[in-house]
């Protein structure tokens, strides 16, 4: 499945930003627009290291164990 390369650039920036942003104290907290919903959708996750998604919605994703 190939992805539109905008999508591979966010998807990479998400992997690489994630760890830091996990990392933020609340005080440094972006002011998120009214209406922004946040929801988790995939959860349980220790070290994921690639996501895909298929045309149906599904969602893959690869993870390294220890």
């Amino acid at each position: 499945m190939r992805l539109r390369p905008g999508l591979k650039t966010a998807l990479l920036t998400l992997a690489l930003l994630a760890p830091a942003v996990v990392a933020v104290p609340a005080v440094h907290a972006a002011v998120l627009p009214p209406n922004f919903s946040d929801r988790v959708v995939l959860g349980g996750l220790t070290n994921p290291t690639a996501v895909r998604f298929a045309d149906d919605g599904r969602v893959f994703v690869a993870q390294k164990n220890h």
